[in-house]
């Protein structure tokens, strides 16, 4: 799956999946904020290109004997106390202060970090299929995009000379040939790196072959630049079909 109505509506499966875990989605233009479904496990944060965070809440005045309508005291997760009061992390600064101890006239409410990361924990797991969907899709639509511009790109490359990663341009056909296999010999070793030498290689042979054909010299000098071993297939038995892009499940 590719294209932005995949990644759309991904994007909006995960949003359900942390609005079904009682975090409430705000639009925010490019991102999504999520109030949590309690006060104190701070907000979510969806930005556009996927990632999910979460911020930690920020300690507030709670005075004693005033109702608190988001987060109960005796509700409150898990503070390390000491006899003068509570000890507690600042979640702006991280330095760790003593709170005004019982009986005056307010306390710092915030929950330990441990707390916090524990039940963010809980949430990613919860969506992150829906997040590694969303990385899926959008790596095989940017694949998809630079296959779908590498035929004029390659042709480019070998009429005008014009450098598929930029540069100056390159003159002669021999120089050409050259740029291409160099080209075709440098992409990763990964799914976007294959994909794009199985483009190169249709191109080659739907358009280099019948036009030259590359010498031993320059195959081997080509083949001496892949990790992976691949080789390049020889110009006379260019006679089967091209291998297919991949397709990720």
């Amino acid at each position: 799956m590719y294209g932005e109505r995949a990644l759309l509506q991904a994007r909006e499966d995960a949003i359900a999946k942390l609005h079904g875990l009682g975090w409430k989605p705000i639009d925010k233009g490019g991102r999504t904020v999520f109030k949590p479904p309690r006060g104190w496990m701070g907000r979510a944060v969806l930005d556009d290109d996927g990632t999910l965070s979460f911020r930690y809440p920020v300690a507030k005045l709670k005075r004693v004997g005033v109702a608190d309508t988001t987060t109960p005291m005796e509700e409150a997760p898990a503070f390390e106390r000491t006899p003068g009061g509570m000890v507690l992390t600042d979640g702006t600064t991280g330095q760790r202060t003593n709170t005004l101890p019982v009986g005056e006239a307010g306390l710092w409410l915030l929950p330990s970090h441990r707390i916090l990361d524990a039940a963010y924990a809980k949430v990613r797991r919860e969506v992150e299929p829906d997040l590694d969907r969303m990385d899926r899709i959008r790596r095989d639509t940017r694949v998809r995009e630079e296959i779908d511009r590498l035929p004029a790109r390659l042709d480019a490359l070998w009429r005008e000379g014009v450098p598929v990663e930029g540069g100056d341009r390159i003159d002669g056909e021999t120089a050409r040939m050259e740029a291409v296999l160099t080209f075709w010999g440098t992409r990763a070793d990964t799914f976007e790196g294959e994909q794009i030498t199985r483009a190169t290689e249709a191109w080659m042979r739907n358009v280099l072959y019948e036009e030259a054909v590359p010498t031993d010299g320059q195959q081997q000098a080509a083949e001496s630049l892949r990790r992976d071993g691949r080789r390049l297939p020889r110009a006379p038995t260019l006679t089967e079909e091209a291998e297919p892009l991949l397709v990720t499940p």
